[in-house]
């Protein structure tokens, strides 16, 4: 599908086997982001994929996205910076170089929070075309968001989800879903174009 050129993935934390899935089953991507405030892949990680040659790390600044602090990299909300403060950790450009095609992919990895960093990065000209929706444990990401559709009981809401649905048309109409953990959003629905173990596509 030639129009999943970029990935956002907030919550990413260590996860190498979807970064490997993206990067095996996404045969247009050129951009990679994941941002997580937490937990980060490392250099041997990176350096360690299968067909993959780490070829570059740059440090990223905010300026890199047209802002001047790292704080305007969270969502302008009273508990947004409840679990993490910027500027706790490094972020960072890849350069993946596959060995056999000479494709090359830019995996950014970013310290900061998942909704105020996905509307810097599309003021920054980098609205992605998919988003990886993977919601952890009720009390991990910042009360009250969370990343898939609430349920109705709960009383908690997505900021990314309000948005995204703001930029939907030719691009961000695709998310991918854990449906273990993660309820698609309302209006989305069920495609059988990727097929992966964990992860659902919604059009």
């Amino acid at each position: 599908m030639g129009l999943l050129k970029r990935v956002y993935y907030p919550g990413s934390g260590k996860d190498l086997d979807t970064l490997k899935f993206i990067l095996s089953d996404f045969k247009y991507v050129e951009d990679i982001f994941y941002c997580d405030y937490l937990e980060h892949l490392s250099v041997e990680d990176l350096a360690n994929l299968s067909d993959w040659e780490l070829i570059k790390e740059i440090p990223l600044t905010p300026a890199d996205f047209r802002k001047e602090h790292w704080d305007e990299f969270w969502y302008n909300h009273e508990q947004s910076a409840h679990i993490a403060q910027p500027n706790q950790m490094a972020s960072y450009l890849y350069i993946l170089l596959h060995k056999k095609s000479y494709k090359v992919v830019r995996f950014y990895q970013l310290a900061s929070e998942g909704a105020g960093t996905y509307e810097v990065i599309c003021k920054a000209g980098y609205t992605p075309n998919i988003i990886f929706l993977a919601d952890a444990d009720q009390d991990f990401n910042w009360f009250p968001n969370i990343w898939g559709e609430p349920l109705s009981y709960t009383g908690r809401v997505t900021f990314l989800q309000k948005l995204a649905l703001r930029r939907l048309g030719s691009v961000s109409r695709f998310i991918m879903v854990d449906e273990k953990t993660t309820n698609p959003w309302n209006g989305f629905e069920i495609s059988s174009y990727i097929q992966h173990t964990r992860w659902s596509l919604y059009i």
